[in-house]
């Protein structure tokens, strides 16, 4: 059987979505377009047309581009008015709550409809049309909801029908849907077709827009026809780390997840006794431990200077420097013995990885942030 890549994402129905495109002759780009547009049926609580997010692509010749396609904060023409404050939710997940802030104040401007179709339009190899064509039918035919994305819906229920719009969606007959339930957004299909006939134009200059903009305007949003008209994808070098003596790239800031990354494998790498050290099997109780242990030691390097790191242009410096690089390996030896009890906090991003048979590599990553509870 003829090899033409492979793909992984959040959902078995988005990587389905991308493995039908890279079967019909499509290269990295065009798999990793048609997953993440077919994430926004499938993954409707972690992204969206609404969210935005980063992309890393390495083309088969070398070129190595990272797009950063995340939201605005809207108001670029100075003729926002504050008028109100986000809506404050509690969600409970288990014996711990997390308080949510929802509403038409908590909306930036999205990125995701513009960044990916740039990133098609860069590289891609195939008519957008047929791109599209996956999400498409998983939205307008639907799939029986699975029991991963029924318990997140279940989670977050306060948010997804606080509007009748999302009752209609998320809990069509009154109840919300649950794990085996038909779960169909045939709106979200007209607008896939629209988006692949007429690009990211249709979004932030023509009907979508305009929808857009009259929702904002009635329900007290910030977003305006100039944040959406003038929105720009950003592309960056990306930050190039190494493992193993292999290379590979990540993205750079505003991202802070590329440098953790990079941070991450730097302590792995020393953990294991440096660049020659034995390969890591991570699917063993051990090596599972060490990964384990090397992500915590990444969260815990995020202390009180992180975000002036961060936003100080100065993030790589310091995530590279001895000082950071001994707390890492303080960190990871505290944590090797795996952590101390579950995480009760919902994590907000999917993220899809795809190869094709040429060498063509893509990583994105979107999110709808903790999302708004908000349709249009």
């Amino acid at each position: 059987m003829q090899q033409v890549g492979a793909i992984a994402t959040g959902h078995e129905l988005s990587a389905r979505a991308g493995a039908e495109v890279l079967a019909d002759g499509g290269n990295a780009v065009d798999a990793a377009v048609a997953a993440a547009f077919a994430a926004c049926t499938c993954e409707p609580t972690l992204t969206g047309l609404g969210g935005a997010g980063f992309a890393t692509v390495h083309m088969p010749d070398g070129d190595d581009h990272c797009f950063d396609f995340f939201a605005a904060v809207p108001g670029i023409d100075g003729q926002v008015e504050i008028a109100g404050q986000p809506v404050p939710i509690d969600v409970l997940f288990g014996a711990t709550t997390q308080t949510f802030h929802v509403g038409p104040m908590s909306c930036a401007v999205p990125g995701f409809v513009k960044g990916v179709l740039h990133m098609h339009g860069r590289f891609g190899s195939m008519p957008l049309e047929r791109v599209l064509e996956p999400a498409i039918a998983l939205a307008s035919d639907g799939f029986a909801l699975p029991p991963q994305q029924a318990y997140c819906h279940h989670l977050l229920t306060p948010i997804l029908i606080r509007r009748s719009e999302g009752k209609r969606v998320f809990a069509p007959a009154g109840p919300m849907l649950v794990a085996g339930d038909h779960f169909a957004q045939p709106e979200l299909a007209d607008t896939f077709e629209l988006l692949a006939r007429d690009g990211e134009a249709a979004f932030y200059r023509g009907d979508l827009a305009d929808e857009i903009i009259r929702w904002s305007d009635e329900e007290g949003g910030l977003i305006t026809r100039a944040d959406l008209a003038h929105y720009q994808v950003v592309e960056h070098a990306p930050i190039r780390g190494s493992w193993r003596g292999r290379e590979f790239i990540t993205p750079p800031p505003p991202s802070a997840g590329g440098g953790l990354i990079a941070f991450a494998m730097r302590v792995l790498e020393r953990a294991n006794g440096g660049p020659d050290g034995p390969p890591i099997n991570v699917e063993g109780r051990d090596g599972a431990a060490m990964l384990v242990a090397a992500m915590i030691a990444s969260n815990g390097i995020r202390g009180s200077e992180f975000d002036k790191w961060l936003y100080g242009g100065i993030l790589v410096e310091k995530l590279f420097s001895e000082e950071a690089i001994a707390r890492g390996d303080e960190l990871f030896a505290a944590a090797v013995d795996g952590p101390k009890g579950p995480s009760s906090r919902l994590g907000s991003t999917t993220h899809l990885s795809v190869i094709d048979s040429k060498g063509g590599a893509v990583a994105m990553t979107t999110s709808t942030g903790c999302g708004s509870g908000e349709f249009v």
